[in-house]
C-alpha cells in the first residue's frame, strides 16, 4: 500500500533507548518519512532532552540502566500528552499492560517490521498534528482547527504578520512557551 505521509515535515520525535544499534534501523525509517529524530542513550538525558525540543513522539524503550522505564513513561505523562511507543524487547503480556497503564500509547516488540514502526508512529500522530487526517491540533480541552472551533466557523481579520505569529504560537506542540521567549519574535513579525 502506497500512501504519502502528509504530516511529517515539521515532526519531532525523541527516541530513548540504551541499544545504538537500533538507531540505525530506526533512524532509516524515520528519515525516509521525513520526520526530525532525537537521541538519547539513557533515561536521565532523554528527560532534559525532552524538556528542550518539546517531542511531538517519543519512543522509548523500558529496559534502561539509569532508571525505570515505567517511572519515566509516568513522568513524560505528568508535563506532556504527546503520544509515546514503547519499542522494547520485553515480550512478557503483563511488560506490556504495565507500560500501557502507566501512559505508553502504544507497544512495540522487538524485533519489528519497518513498515509496521512507520504506520504506527503514523497512527499516532495523525490525530496529534495539523495536516493530518482531520487537519486540526488536540491538547485536552484545547483545539485549533483550521475551519472552525467549538463547531462555529471562524472568520480573522488579520494583518499581515497575524497568520505568521499564529504559526509560531502553535508551532511547539505540547510546549508551554513562556512570555519573554516568545517576545523577541512578536517583535521580529512586526
Amino acid at each position: 500500500m502506497n500512501y504519502k505521509n502528509q504530516i511529517s515535515d515539521r515532526v519531532k520525535i525523541l527516541l530513548i533507548d540504551e541499544d545504538e544499534s537500533i538507531f540505525y534501523l530506526i533512524r532509516r525509517v524515520l528519515q525516509r518519512e521525513n520526520y526530525r529524530l532525537y537521541t538519547s542513550t539513557s533515561g536521565r538525558s532523554g528527560m532534559e532532552m525532552s524538556t528542550s525540543i518539546c517531542p511531538d513522539l517519543i519512543l522509548m524503550d523500558t529496559q534502561l540502566s539509569d532508571m525505570d522505564g515505567i517511572g519515566l513513561i509516568q513522568w513524560f505523562r505528568e508535563w506532556t500528552d504527546c503520544p509515546i511507543l514503547v519499542v522494547s524487547g520485553q515480550t512478557g503480556y503483563m511488560d506490556k499492560v504495565n507500560a500501557l497503564y502507566a501512559g505508553a500509547d502504544d507497544y512495540i516488540v522487538k524485533p519489528f517490521h519497518e513498515q509496521e514502526l512507520a504506520a504506527r508512529i503514523y497512527t499516532a500522530l495523525r490525530r496529534r498534528i495539523p495536516g493530518g487526517q482531520g487537519s486540526f491540533y488536540q491538547a485536552g480541552d484545547l483545539k485549533i482547527d483550521s475551519m472552525e472551533a467549538d463547531g462555529l466557523v471562524l472568520t480573522i481579520h488579520t494583518t499581515e504578520a497575524c497568520p505568521s505569529l499564529m504559526n509560531y504560537l502553535s508551532e511547539p506542540y505540547g510546549c508551554i512557551t513562556g512570555f519573554w521567549s516568545v517576545l523577541p519574535s512578536i517583535r521580529e513579525l512586526w
